[in-house]
């Protein structure tokens, strides 16, 4: 896990990062509540959350968060210098993704909301750098996580029952 933390960018990148994933890339769809993930951004960063906030699960969360935000910077005028953000002759992320992919195989397999997120976003990061094919059987994984834990049924009343189910309709349409 220390070496997924290391594969971070500076704060104030990651803020700009954060800015444009959710000025560009989070316009059509429901990803994850802003506040929430600026929060705990924040907090790994700090070095304050506890040990079960800075899972593998939201790691890669926010090495994906990044990547997909570094692929639209360009839009928001910004120009990242950190080596680490992009490979060279590669789209802007690869190195995030790099990260974020070599921790997914127990992402995948723990069945949470942030597994769930991270599939999602990994898909739609993959999709520039791999293709589509790469790009399915991310968004595959995705809704059969989804599945599992049952945000295709009707939510209860609670707001925060209501928001997860957004994002099980943001990556069924996706799918489709």
């Amino acid at each position: 896990m220390n070496h997924a933390l290391a594969a971070f960018p500076s704060r104030h990148d990651a803020e700009k990062l954060i800015d444009s994933l959710f000025l560009y890339a989070e316009t059509n769809y429901y990803y994850f509540d802003e506040r929430d993930l600026r929060a705990r951004i924040q907090r790994l960063y700090d070095r304050q959350s506890q040990e079960n906030d800075n899972g593998l699960d939201f790691i890669a969360l926010a090495l994906v968060s990044l990547a997909l935000g570094s692929q639209v910077a360009d839009f928001n005028g910004i120009s990242l210098q950190v080596a680490d953000i992009s490979v060279k002759d590669q789209p802007p992320g690869t190195g995030l993704m790099h990260h974020a992919e070599q921790i997914i195989p127990s992402v995948m397999t723990s069945c949470s909301v942030e597994s769930l997120q991270c599939c999602l976003l990994m898909a739609i990061c993959l999709l520039p750098i791999a293709g589509p094919k790469v790009s399915y059987i991310y968004l595959s994984v995705a809704l059969k996580i989804a599945i599992s834990l049952g945000l295709h049924r009707k939510p209860d009343k609670s707001p925060a029952d209501e928001e997860l189910q957004r994002v099980f309709w943001t990556t069924y349409v996706i799918e489709r």
